[in-house]
């Protein structure tokens, strides 16, 4: 038997650790790596081998003769024992697939005749009648031993449906002639790539034939009695651009093969997969044919999609586990292999050039060319679809001098997220978040629009823009905030649109749209905000995923996306809110990063990502949102910046960062939240501006188009801006004030004590919009007002003064949608209302009056979504609710009705994440609980029951950060407090606890005394718990919504001084006796002290000194209990609820 020179230097073994799932194109270098002792034929790497086959039997039934290595070195199958001969089209077929890898590579296959007991070939061909079910064949790979080789069939034929070893399935493209590709790869030296069995995930016939995963065609077929349904498997006809480079490594390349002027055709209905060497020549790849868009990528070792799609499944369901073949990255050209033009068909064609001088021929349809550099780096001449782009920096691109015919579009390597028309220039997406309306300004301009389809359901956000199918031109994608479900709209286009996955778990949130892998489509990065997890779907499908390292610290937030190194891949910077620390994340994976120095002071905020000097590196534009200073760092590098004119007017906001007039830098675009003005700062130049018409109905809104996320979102009583809510505290008896951080006790806030306990804290809110809550306090003797920025004594807005006391400050909230905190104003005696826009008197916002004073104000939160605060209204006498959107009497929001007056509106929050406050009830009575999402009843979230009515709802805000209320509890009696998260019961935080009952939350506005005089007063509270002093005179005191307390300090008289009490609620209010009055009641009181039941007028012994008449509600103060002193009645708690001691407080 004759033998070849053999090489010890090992076989080609493909890379381990490649993504899973996925196709991947490598370099030419990292498609293989050397493995352990296997064999090539012939000398060195590199080198030629001459290769001699034989066909057993010489296709005449002579016999044959088999070395003996088979039964001493594999006994269990010793093949020659039990084999038979092939036929003459078995053995075409393998010449074949010789010829296939001869092509390919410097090897020579010479065929001689197969002596039986003499010579024979190399390489032999035969069947194995023993071989396992299922299998179609095998072979050895190089070695001394002659079993090196010799290839072995199943002549079982086990081709389902198409027979392997007869007909079609012999010839290129089928699955017999694909067996023999894959077999002779093994019998030149090539193993399974990912070193298994062929099945390793990751790897298909697109790239490797030496892969067992393959796509399957769906064929269907009309016919009479219905339509029938076959899967073919897509076999490979060539070897393909992994294999290709991997056999070139260890033989050479042929340098002969196709060396002419070559056209490469394909038939439309033929699905294929294929790889063109191509060894010289000027070469065309046409799909003239074709009316399906196809990408053609001239690029050596890329893949092309050249559109065969599969017939639609109708009522058929495709088996199991199978890839459906379309036609997508089915056509690779091999590394090493320049083929110079590409022409199109009737579709909209997409055309990637490479180094050579291509001619790039469009036809009809809206085509496409992509170039692999930022557009700076080239020259274009001509227009209307007949261009020359020619590569003059070779440091920007790496293509040649290109003649472009009938070519619509040209998309350069860049910033170019947000271009719908695919001109290479930003557009401006704008969207009306009262109607959901939607329009397109091409190139900012107002005068060349797109139509948009709008959505007016508004719970359809846009959650990202990018290039998701690689067209060159943007898409939305939407995400809808309580269904979870997701679809893009390509090119903006709603008629054509891409389906994506529903997610219906809200804690997953888009994070980020970014080629994160450079494909040239755009990735789109989730973020779950509960558990840190990160994952990114490439091309925004949740079917092909790269893994992404999560961060359980949440005050890790992804900050913006760019292409920070140029590499064509984009990069994920992140930021701390809490300590300012940064880094990059280099295309996404944590495992190489770039240093980027951190920003301790918080009010330096990333405002966009964008290639502002035309380098091809993302860089970070800062701003401070505090003094409005900006700075462009290069590269994210603090070292390399960018001077940029700071703008001190806070209103002005960047609202886009993108290259809106095509040269190739990014530029900024400023929006005046105030007055809706707009203006475009050319590469970021103050000086080289672009007029961009004003939109002054601030509904219309920019959805984010900076490539950076807010590193603050504003939540409650959140004063140092990190997007988690602070406690704050005031002492009822000092003034004094201080700030729990996120609620911890441990990490404090200094704020000033006010010891002139006639300054009130009236509300919080962010009133400058800078992403922290301020003090806004009210004086309740003079009625004068004024805003603490960020808790700060000493930088403060002025707010004009109400002299006027029955103005009271019913609410703050964001009513004209500005991001800045209003003041809303309500008349306690007229029932007036009137806002204050950002607490500023001369800029109000008209609200119409509600002279009904049992319609009380008891929340104030955004129940629609559409970023403006609403007014929920209450009737204490009735129960009946409605809210108000945007303070307008106008549109409002019917809200079911609670005729039962023990609930009680404790707060509103968006307990549930989907940008819409919620409503919390608590019964008073029974300490039930429930919250109401976006204000309906029937849409509920379960709350646990308190039937421990010392325990009261506190406060509401967002105490850790992930975008979901939470309840603050505070035992009254004994000074405990903890926070439920997200309203749950199960998962809380703790905080400490505080006794003394002199320090007060401040959540809502701080409880102002309505004090009497010596006549007979009337007196109603608010929505919020309040203090209400009668003082001498028969009063009568209407508490309304909230825990309120009734304070007696004066000396109770049956006759001139006995108040009404017409809403008092056991459990939740208290009646607060003055111990210089009340002298038998120095603490408590406890429950000798008191004595209660139907007809009770009078002491039952010393000790009582508190007597209630639980049937008429009179209540009586006895000095010395039944001694000579008589009991005088000082209140009548008209409800006759059941009081017991708890209700009392002494002080």
């Amino acid at each position: 038997m004759a033998t070849n020179d053999l090489n010890a230097e090992g076989t080609i073994r493909y890379s381990d650790g490649l993504p899973d799932p996925g196709n991947p194109i490598l370099s030419d270098q990292d498609s293989f790596t050397l493995g352990y002792q296997f064999t090539k034929w012939g000398a060195g790497l590199g080198t030629s081998a001459t290769i001699s086959y034989s066909i057993p039997g010489n296709l005449v039934g002579n016999a044959s003769s088999w070395t003996g290595d088979y039964a001493t070195f594999f006994p269990s199958t010793n093949e020659p024992a039990n084999m038979s001969l092939v036929n003459a089209a078995v053995a075409a077929s393998f010449e074949a697939s010789l010829q296939a890898w001869a092509h390919v590579a410097n090897l020579t296959f010479t065929k001689i005749t197969d002596v039986n007991g003499g010579e024979v070939g190399v390489f032999r061909v035969a069947y194995y009648n023993a071989m396992s079910e299922g299998a179609a064949g095998w072979a050895y790979l190089p070695t001394r031993s002659a079993v090196g080789g010799d290839i072995w069939l199943n002549p079982d034929d086990p081709g389902d449906p198409t027979p392997l070893w007869s007909g079609t399935a012999l010839s290129p493209g089928g699955a017999g002639f694909g067996t023999f590709l894959h077999e002779v790869g093994h019998a030149l030296g090539l193993s399974h790539p990912g070193g298994g069995d062929g099945a390793a995930p990751g790897y298909d016939n697109r790239t490797t034939i030496m892969s067992y995963n393959s796509l399957v065609f769906r064929d269907v077929t009309p016919g009479p009695g219905g339509s029938s349904v076959t899967w073919k498997q897509v076999e490979a006809s060539t070897p393909m651009i992994h294999d290709i480079a991997a056999i070139q490594y260890l033989y050479g390349a042929n340098t002969t093969y196709n060396n002419g002027d070559n056209t490469y055709s394909f038939d439309t209905a033929v699905p294929f997969f294929q790889t063109i060497w191509d060894a010289g020549g000027t070469d065309t790849i046409s799909v003239s044919n074709f009316s399906l868009g196809c990408e053609v990528d001239l690029r050596p070792g890329q893949l092309s999609s050249i559109m065969i799609p599969s017939d639609p499944p109708g009522v058929f369901t495709d088996p199991p586990g199978s890839v459906i073949y379309d036609g997508t990255d089915n056509l690779g050209i091999a590394f090493n292999c320049i083929i110079e033009n590409a022409t199109g068909g009737t579709g909209n064609d997409k055309f990637y050039s490479n180094s050579a001088n291509n001619v790039l021929t469009g036809g009809a349809g809206t085509d496409t060319a992509a170039f692999s550099g930022l557009k700076a780096g080239y020259s274009i001449t001509g227009s209307a679809g007949n261009y020359t782009v020619t590569d003059i920096n070779a440091a920007y691109g790496n293509d040649g001098s290109d003649t472009l015919t009938s070519i619509e579009n040209l998309q350069f390597r860049g910033s170019i997220t947000f271009d719908f028309d695919a001109d290479g220039k930003h557009d401006l997406l704008w969207r009306n978040r009262a109607t959901g309306g939607d329009v397109l300004w091409k190139s900012a301009n107002g005068a060349t629009t797109q139509a948009v389809e709008g959505v007016g359901d508004l719970n359809w956000k846009i959650a990202g823009i990018g290039d998701f199918d690689g067209d060159g031109k943007s898409d939305f994608l939407w995400r809808n905030r309580v269904t979870g479900g997701n679809v893009i709209w390509k090119s903006g286009n709603s008629a054509t649109t891409q389906a994506v996955e529903g997610v219906g778990d809200l804690n997953w949130q888009a994070a980020g749209v970014g080629d994160f892998d450079g494909d040239g489509k755009s990735d789109l990065l989730w973020r779950n905000r509960v558990t840190g997890g990160n994952v990114i779907w490439k091309s925004a499908d949740s079917a092909t995923t790269q893994a992404v390292e999560g961060v359980g610290d949440l005050n890790w937030q992804a900050a913006g996306v760019g292409d920070f190194d140029g590499d064509g891949k984009s990069d994920l910077l992140w930021r701390n809110r809490a300590t300012g620390g940064d880094v990059l994340w280099k295309s996404a994976n944590s495992a190489t990063t770039q240093a980027v120095e951190g920003v301790g002071d918080l009010n330096w905020q990333v405002a966009g990502v964008g290639d502002f000097d035309g380098d091809g590196k993302s860089d970070l534009l800062w701003r401070n949102r505090a003094t409005g200073a900006d700075v462009l760092w290069k590269s994210a590098n603090s070292a390399t910046t960018q001077a940029v004119t700071g703008v001190g007017d806070l209103n002005w906001q960047v609202a886009g960062t993108g290259d809106y007039d095509g040269d190739g830098k990014s530029d900024l675009l400023w929006r005046n939240r105030a007055t809706g003005e707009n203006v475009l700062w050319k590469g970021g130049d103050s000086a080289t501006t672009q007029a961009v018409g004003g939109v002054s109905d601030r509904d219309w809104q920019i959805p984010a188009q900076t490539s950076a996320r807010s590193q603050s979102v504003t939540v409650p009583s959140d004063f140092e801006g990190d997007s988690k809510s602070d406690i704050l505290w005031r002492n009822s008896a000092t003034g004094a004030a201080v700030i729990w951080k996120n609620g911890d006790g441990a990490t404090t806030q200094a704020v000033e004590g006010v010891s002139d306990l006639n300054w009130k804290i009236a509300g919080l809110g962010d009133f400058d919009g800078d992403g922290r809550s301020d003090l806004l306090w009210r004086n309740s003797a003079t009625g004068g007002n004024t805003i603490w920025k960020s808790a700060n004594s000493a930088t403060t807005q002025a707010v004009g003064s109400v002299g006027d006391l029955n103005w009271q400050v019913a609410g703050v909230g964001d009513f004209d949608g500005d991001g800045r905190s209003d003041i809303l104003w309500r008349n306690s005696v007229t029932g007036g209302d009137v806002i204050w826009k950002s607490g500023n008197g001369a800029t109000t916002q008209a609200v119409e009056g509600v002279n009904d004073l049992n319609w009380k104000i008891d929340g104030v939160g955004d129940f629609d979504g559409d970023g403006r605060s609403d007014i929920l209204w209450r009737n204490s006498a009735t129960g009946g609710n409605v809210i108000w959107k945007s303070a307008n009497s106008a549109t409002t929001q019917a809200v079911e009705g609670v005729g039962d007056l023990n609930w009680k509106v404790v707060g509103a929050g968006d307990f549930d994440g989907d940008g819409r406050s919620d409503i919390l009830w608590r019964n008073n009575s029974t300490g039930g609980d429930v919250i109401w999402k976006s204000g309906n009843s029937a849409t509920t979230l379960a709350v646990t029951g308190v039937s421990d009515l010392n325990w009261q709802v506190a406060g509401v805000g967002d105490f850790d950060g992930d975008g979901r209320s939470d309840i603050l509890w505070r035992k009254f009696s004994t000074g405990e407090n903890v926070i439920w998260k997200s309203g749950n019961s199960a998962t809380t935080q703790a905080v400490s606890s505080v006794a003394s009952q002199s320090w007060q939350i401040i959540d809502d506005p701080e409880r102002v005394p309505l004090v009497g005089d010596a006549g007979d007063n009337t007196l109603r509270g608010t929505a919020q718990g309040d203090i209400l002093k009668g003082g001498l005179g028969n009063d009568t005191l209407t508490g309304n919504a909230g825990a309120d307390q009734f304070v007696f300090d004066t000396a109770p008289d049956a006759l001139t001084n006995l108040d009404t009490i017409t809403d008092f609620a056991a459990g939740a209010d208290k009646l607060v006796l003055d111990d210089e009055i009340f002298t038998a009641l120095t603490s408590g009181p406890g429950a000798d002290d008191f004595v209660s039941g139907a007809g009770a007028t009078a002491a039952l012994d010393g000790a009582d000194h508190l007597i209630y008449n639980s049937s008429t509600g009179a209540l009586y103060y006895d000095a010395d209990g039944t001694g000579a002193s008589s009991a005088v009645q000082f209140a009548t708690l008209t409800d006759h609820p059941a009081i017991t001691t708890s209700d009392f407080a002494v002080s």
